[in-house]
Order: structure tokens, then sequence, then C-alpha cells
């Protein structure tokens, strides 16, 4: 679990705290939730600092990160 300080992605949930959970195989993990239906921020996963990440929504329209450290 990562829990990050963020600037709003988006102005409709004003979250400025980033729940986050760590991903041993991002592209795995992001296909599977597109084959679910997902709603997911971006296409692709995007570069960070630390690795890679992507954001998904849940039902209730909370951000979440999934996120996959370089090794």
């Amino acid at each position: 679990m990562v829990l990050e300080e963020t600037e709003p992605f988006d102005t409709e949930t004003r979250q400025s705290v980033l729940f986050g959970v760590l991903s041993e195989n991002l592209d795995k993990d992001v296909e599977e939730l597109k084959a679910k239906g997902v709603s997911l921020l971006f296409d692709e996963p995007q570069p960070c600092p630390p690795g890679r990440f992507t954001i998904i929504r849940d039902p209730a329209g909370n951000q979440i990160e999934l996120v996959e450290f370089s090794s």
C-alpha cells in the first residue's frame, strides 16, 4: 500500500490523498482491469520517478493508483 499526497487529478473528486496499490506486473494488471471494464484514467501506464503507474476509478469515483517500482 502506498499513500501519496497529491494535487487532485480531477476536480470532481477533490481527493488530496491517493491510495496506491503496488503491482508486480503493471501491464498484466492493466490488461485484466480493462477486460473487466474498470475505468482507467490513462490508456497506458505513465512514467514516474520510482517506476510506472496508472490510476483507476472505483464505482464511487474514487481514484486508486496502481504503481510498479523499477527494479
